[in-house]
């Protein structure tokens, strides 16, 4: 018997399936990565939109920000986005506590930055690369005998004698 693959839709046969039991139901796979890869992107889904609750400070229930949020992922993927969100966290809470019109106001408004945040990027530091790129100038330092007050020269001289 024929079943349907739940991450790729490919009939395979039962026999051969990758098998996971959920509640009362079964559901195959045409191996294990393909169902970790589908949960994997389920986990990353939920982490970002839970980023996306705690930096507003409560559920977003308005839709606007799912279709905001989808059209992101479209683009650049829920990996690029959660770590955007957490990489400006601070950017984004201090954003969150500006007085808006609307919620849908506040959605878009965070989009947007959201949206220029990931363009952006994020840094990323390579220690090596810079010390490679640097010419550092050799230094020859002397030092130089500490100099005397006339005082000091004078109890020198009055040693002397």
């Amino acid at each position: 018997m024929l079943v349907k693959c739940r991450a790729c839709g490919e009939k395979i046969d039962r026999k051969i399936a990758y098998k996971v039991t959920n509640e009362k139901k079964n559901e195959y796979y045409c191996n294990e990565k393909e169902y970790l890869a589908k949960v994997h992107a389920q986990n990353l889904k939920s982490n970002t939109y839970n980023k996306i609750s705690d930096i507003f400070g409560y559920t977003v229930t308005n839709t606007a920000i799912y279709k905001e949020i989808n059209a992101l992922e479209k683009v650049y993927g829920f990996q690029k986005i959660y770590d955007v969100l957490c990489y400006y966290q601070w950017q984004f809470d201090a954003i969150m506590t500006k007085t808006f019109s609307s919620e849908y106001a506040k959605i878009r408004y965070f989009s947007v930055v959201l949206k220029n945040k990931i363009e952006e990027g994020i840094p990323i530091f390579v220690p090596s690369q810079i010390i490679s790129d640097v010419d550092i100038p050799e230094i020859k330092y002397k030092s130089h005998p500490k100099r005397k007050s006339l005082a000091e020269l004078e109890l020198e001289v009055g040693e002397d004698n």
